[in-house]
């Protein structure tokens, strides 16, 4: 028997695996997803390791494979292990970032009473008692249901006691999958293209089926009908019957005993014999409609299979319609999985690669090298220190297209999300139908799409925030990481806490990848690096054409202190007022940057010096104007905007401090002629939310954009003149 290290998802397992014997029905290989016993629960968990002996003297074998193929590559399995040592994280923690979306599930947890018919249950106490009768109600309840009813800590216990004397057992169901693959109806042609043709050149109206259906019914009766039992019957009206009539299929007429009546009553009867009636009936039906034969035609003009919302869109067809072609054989219904796309939103232009500086042309030459196989070099990590406007980007480009020449992969790590919209468009025009994103803003759909797609193969380039680091790449060659300086590729905010930088670099190392760190100003750490020669500096010190003749932009630092002493009170130097002024007037465009949102930063009673605080994080509460609001901006704790001082009751409560809320009024205030934009994380908290606002910026829709930290990571417009930072 074989045994397997298992990481299993559960707070108490910690930086340890579990040893688990491999049942022979099972084909057990590293990087698998199984399920697993552990205590008297059944939990997820990832093969590690696998071994000829166990790691302690008992086990307990594995319980069922969760995915048949490993969802960890061997070099993700060191990683997870390396993440887990290095930060001091839970393992699982480490291993599930590595997980595809959706894959978290947990065995629900069912009992049963198991009770003999001599059984006195008069012998067990109350408690024990109420519980098995709440068992026997339902047959079978859920460990939740009767932790509910119980309270969950006594019913946990009651259960276990139940188990142990044998008069109750537990079973296990799995929660339904969270997110699975879309499918969607697609029709495609069952004829050829040349008898769907004849099929349409003898289509028929729809009445015909009518028609087929009232003789039908009459050719069911052995003496004539009453014209309103006959319509209701064959669900026509009074015009089929008229037209059977004027064909000589069929007469009304009355009976003798009603020709004295005002309204007489008329009957129908066949003038052909019953079946010949019917084989009229069956040739009508074999007719196709006008509007099957729209459909049809319309499948027919089609190179390949279409979706059935298409054809519906296109055709006006409904139900009735599709299934009476499915029914003659004439088109077939078939589901296929359809992806998510992400990218709909997006116009891409197919680019062509640029020419390039010599700096830029040794850099990527130097690159290159290193990405060739068989090299060897000691180290593969290259620090592309460029000026801004020095042509980085189009370095990674190539060297992307270079890797992709070479049959491997690339993942391209960006700060923000808010940059992911212009690196997206960047690099799905050079590398067209060959880019996935993830980030949290994508739907879980279109996440767990992306994460296969990039896992069979179909994308050469990943792109996205930190968390893209651990796309499921096939065959990595490149890492590219811009801006690698921002704090953002820090994870501090849940467990595993990980710099997205060191742990690339790690990634390469396992991968035999090459890593490109690109900034305009690196990290202290990172430039150490290359003075030691851990690292390789790559130099782009001049600016590219159109920016080559341009200089760097001029800095000016405003002393406010002097602008009060000269009178002006207003959130603009005189400087910045009077720039601003100029770049509207010239029909430029301005950014202000302030690294806070909301209204007032914080909130104090002028009375006693009072500030309103989070009472779960202790941080200040910031004021949201639009929504009346205090807000804590570590855990989104919220109350209404106070009247009163809690400490002295008085109301002399003072909003105070400044944020992009307050700035985007004050700007409107100062300025009423600019259009304004605003774009914070208040702003964005919709889908496409980050691409529009940078659009409506590009195509010059305002003149002045306000905004956090989303602002200042590298956005290229090209008629941004004046850059303010707001104090």
């Amino acid at each position: 028997m074989r045994y397997a290290e298992i990481c299993v998802n559960s707070p108490v397992a910690g930086r340890q695996t579990f040893s688990y014997a491999i049942p022979p029905s099972l084909n057990i290989n590293a990087g698998q997803a199984v399920w697993v016993p552990f205590g008297e629960k059944l939990l997820q968990g990832i093969v590690l390791e696998l071994s000829d002996y166990p790691a302690v003297p008992e086990t307990r074998e594995i319980a069922d494979i969760i995915e048949p193929q490993p969802l960890l590559s061997p070099a993700q399995v060191l990683l997870a292990y390396w993440i887990s040592r290095h930060y001091l994280s839970p393992l699982f923690d480490a291993v599930a970032l590595m997980l595809p979306p959706g894959f978290g599930r947990k065995a629900l947890t069912f009992i049963s009473a198991s009770i003999s018919e001599d059984f006195d249950i008069s012998s067990l106490g109350e408690e024990q008692r109420h519980a098995l009768e709440l068992i026997k109600e339902d047959g079978k309840i859920s460990q939740k249901k009767l932790e509910k009813a119980l309270g969950q800590k006594k019913a946990q216990v009651i259960v276990s006691q139940l188990v142990r004397r044998g008069l109750a057992t537990r079973s296990y169901e799995l929660e339904a999958i969270k997110i699975k693959p879309k499918l969607e109806s697609y029709l495609n042609l069952a004829i050829t293209t040349d008898q769907a043709e004849q099929e349409i050149a003898k289509s028929r109206e729809r009445k015909t089926e009518r028609q087929a259906a009232l003789l039908e019914f009459l050719a069911q009766q052995s003496q004539p009908v009453y014209i309103s039992d006959a319509k209701k019957a064959a669900k026509c009206d009074t015009s089929v019957a008229n037209t059977l009539i004027s064909k000589g299929l069929i007469r009304s007429f009355e009976l003798e005993s009603a020709k004295k009546r005002k309204k007489p009553k008329l009957y129908l009867s066949l003038l052909v014999r019953a079946e010949e009636a019917r084989r009229i009936a069956v040739w009508l039906q074999e007719r196709i409609t006008a509007r099957q034969a729209a459909l049809l035609s319309f499948l027919a003009e089609q190179a390949e299979p279409v979706s059935l919302s298409e054809a519906r869109q296109k055709t006006k067809c409904d139900k009735t319609t599709l299934n009476a072609l499915v029914q003659k054989k004439l088109i077939t219904v078939q589901l296929l999985e359809v992806r998510r796309n992400p990218l709909t939103h997006y116009d891409i232009t197919p680019s062509s690669p640029l020419i390039l500086t010599d700096a830029q042309q040794s850099a990527l030459m130097t690159i290159s090298q290193s990405l060739a196989p068989g090299e060897k070099k000691e180290s593969k990590v290259f620090l592309l220190h460029g000026v801004t406007g020095s042509g980085k980007t189009e370095v990674y480009l190539q060297a992307l297209a270079e890797t992709v020449r070479l049959g491997k992969g690339g993942i391209v790590l960006v700060p923000e999300i808010s940059l992911t919209p212009q690196t997206i468009e960047r690099f799905a025009s050079r590398f067209p139908n060959q880019v996935a994103i993830l980030h949290s803003q994508l739907s879980p759909g279109e996440q767990f799409d992306e994460w296969h797609r990039i896992s069979k193969g179909d994308c050469n380039v990943v792109i996205g925030p930190r968390s893209a680091l651990f796309a499921p790449q096939p065959d990595l060659g490149l890492i590219i990481i811009d801006e690698e300086h921002e704090w953002s590729y820090k994870q501090s905010d849940n467990s595993p806490h990980y710099h997205a930088r060191n742990t690339a670099i790690k990634l390469a190392e396992l991968t035999g990848a090459v890593v490109i760190l690109g900034s305009a100003t690196p990290d202290v750490e990172t430039f150490y690096h290359t003075q030691k020669g851990d690292y390789h500096l790559l130099q782009l010190p001049e600016r590219v054409t159109p920016s080559q003749n341009s200089p760097l932009p001029q800095v000016e630092i405003v002393d406010l202190r002097e602008e009060l002493k000269a009178g002006n009170r207003s959130l603009f130097s005189r400087f910045l007022s009077q720039a601003i002024t100029q770049a509207i007037a010239s029909q430029e465009q301005v950014m202000l940057f302030l690294n806070r949102r909301g209204g007032a930063t914080f909130i104090q009673c002028r009375n006693c010096g009072f500030v309103f605080r989070c009472r779960r994080c202790e941080v200040a509460l910031t004021h949201h104007p639009d929504r009346n609001i205090l807000v804590c901006h570590q855990c989104n704790y919220q109350i209404p905007v106070p009247q009163f001082c809690p400490r002295c009751s008085s109301q002399r409560i003072k909003f105070l401090g400044m944020g992009t809320q307050r700035l985007e009024q004050e700007t409107g205030n100062v300025f009423p002629q600019a259009r304004l934009l605003r774009w914070d994380s208040d702003t964005t908290r919709e889908k496409h939310s980050h691409q529009e606002i940078l659009n409506r910026f590009r195509d010059h829709q305002a003149d002045i954009l306000i905004g956090t930290q989303m602002i200042n990571k590298g956005l290229d417009v090209p008629r941004v003149t004046l850059v303010g930072v707001v104090n």
